[in-house]
């Protein structure tokens, strides 16, 4: 069977006469129509299914949905109380969007901040909205509110938490969060003033839990899976976590050196900066002491 001549094409750049075309023979097309049965005007026009929305509160829904959560934590985020069953992949790929949403309005806000569209965003603001975002992971993880504190409890007091179903926690890429977080703690600091001291311990305050959260997750090791044990952290992020601390510690004591040049009304009356100096000093010492080779 010989091969059929290929027709001839315009050269590039070439005119095209388009007033001598010639037209395919009526009984040709009827051959070539695939779908005779199917008129010009019948044709149905295509349905797209529109996503439904996505309610935030849907996010774990389940009877064991805890009603009410107290302030520190979102209360437009119901997250379920007590160990239960696991997240499905549906549930824990919400939650990470969610997440991701509320990081993205921090760098938003302070993005308005560095432009000057919005001169009103303060640094206790970024914090508390920082603050909220990790007791969302934190209890994601164990399903308690309160993160044990491990070191700073000059600052954050004490408390009694207990992981002892450490074992049964869920963890699905939150540690990554925290690290993210912190690293991203230092690009907000360097940018803002630090202006008063009540911001000064509202930051120490801020640090001292982050710094806990990473303690508690190294000292837990592993976590048992369905499939196998993995890290809370490993040996790669330790090493980043040390040069985070580092970096931010060195940038903090600079801008606690700046905040002491100022006079505060505070500080005419009382000695407070000794206080201040070993509370500064002890920045991130668990993240350095827990990953230090």
């Amino acid at each position: 069977m010989s091969t059929p001549i290929t027709p001839p094409h315009p050269n590039a750049n070439s005119e095209v006469d388009l007033t001598n075309i010639r037209e395919i023979p009526r009984e040709l097309e009827n051959e070539l129509q695939l779908n005779p049965d199917l008129s010009d005007d019948e044709e149905e026009p295509i349905k797209i299914e529109q996503d439904k929305s996505f309610k935030e509160e849907d996010v774990y829904k389940s009877d064991t949905f805890k009603q009410d959560l107290t302030e520190e934590l979102v209360l437009d985020f119901k997250l379920p109380s007590g160990l239960g069953p696991a997240l499905s992949l549906t549930q824990q790929s919400r939650f990470i969007s969610f997440v991701d949403d509320k990081l993205l309005q921090i760098q938003r806000n302070f993005i308005k901040y560095l432009s000057e569209e919005d001169s009103t965003y303060t640094l206790s603001q970024l914090i508390r909205q920082i603050n909220e975002t990790i007791s969302i992971l934190w209890y994601s993880i164990f399903r308690v509110e309160q993160i044990p504190v491990v070191f700073h409890s000059a600052i954050l007091g004490r408390n009694s938490t207990s992981l002892n179903h450490a074992s049964s926690v869920d963890l699905f890429g939150q540690p990554h969060y925290f690290i993210r977080i912190i690293g991203d703690l230092i690009d907000y600091v360097e940018k803002f003033p630090l202006s008063s001291v009540d911001e000064l311990r509202e930051l120490l305050a801020l640090v001292a839990k982050l710094d806990n959260v990473v303690i508690v997750l190294v000292d837990q090791d592993t976590v048992s899976t369905p499939s196998a044990k993995k890290d809370f952290i490993d040996k790669t992020e330790k090493v980043r976590l040390l040069s985070l601390a580092t970096r931010f510690k060195l940038l903090l004591l600079s801008k606690y050196e700046e905040l002491k040049t100022v006079r505060h009304p505070i500080t005419a009356e009382f000695d407070i900066w000794p206080e201040y100096d070993q509370l500064v000093g002890q920045v991130y010492e668990g993240i350095i002491d827990r990953t230090s080779i």
